[in-house]
């Protein structure tokens, strides 16, 4: 049953998981009434949860019926991986501005970075990847920045999830986290500009696996 005082945020999350999960499919039409007898409430918890996921970019094409699920193709694959590592590394420039210790920042690192290789083989996997790059922002002191970063993490994470579920996820989640060694390694040893280089080296290697395959 759900809990009434939290309707639209609950309504929201079942839906977003769907999505992620690709039990609701790219290019899928939502529509409001089948969703308000699915979960048994009114027009208007159906409606903040779908202005709430066209806030995450995962929805688009909304009117007063519904709206569509966006398919994850290779132009959005690679503007996605852009962004991402462009405002990743403007963090990572922001925390040495700052003065933040390279030791503080890899113990919150590595704890986030063990916890992904624990958790190659189910979900979790996904949520600390978004809590090892989290870190960045954290310590950047910009909370508009951080604001940016938590707005297109949920498009980022539905783009990886595609990825994963048409190659070897394993095979992946160990490259990714291999590459976030690298990150975690070259903090203590190599330059701002270096750092950043890694950062956007493994963003790219994402944008590259998706060049191989049919997402259409």
């Amino acid at each position: 049953m759900i809990n009434k005082k939290t309707l639209s945020e609950q309504v929201y999350s079942m839906i977003k998981m769907d999505i992620l999960k690709n039990k609701i499919k790219e290019g899928d039409i939502l529509v409001n009434k089948d969703l308000q007898d699915r979960f048994g409430v009114s027009s208007s918890p159906v409606r903040d949860a779908i202005n709430h996921l066209n806030s995450d970019g995962l929805i688009s094409n909304i009117n007063r019926s519904g709206a569509e699920v966006i398919i994850i193709d290779k132009k959005k694959v690679r503007e996605i991986n852009e962004l991402m590592s462009t405002i990743t590394g403007g963090a990572i420039w922001l925390c040495k501005s700052n003065g933040i210790h390279s030791k503080e920042l890899i113990m919150e690192l590595k704890k986030y970075s063990d916890l992904q290789k624990r958790h190659l083989d189910d979900d979790k996997y996904f949520y600390y990847d978004y809590c090892f790059h989290k870190i960045f922002f954290n310590y950047s002191g910009n909370s508009e920045l951080k604001k940016i970063y938590n707005q297109y993490s949920v498009l980022f994470e539905m783009a990886v999830r595609s990825l994963h579920r048409k190659k070897d996820s394993k095979e992946l989640r160990l490259l990714a986290y291999n590459q976030h060694k690298v990150i975690i390694d070259s903090l203590l040893t190599e330059s701002v500009p270096h750092i950043i280089e890694k950062i956007i080296e493994h963003y790219k290697s994402a944008t590259i696996n998706f060049e191989d395959i049919d997402l259409d």
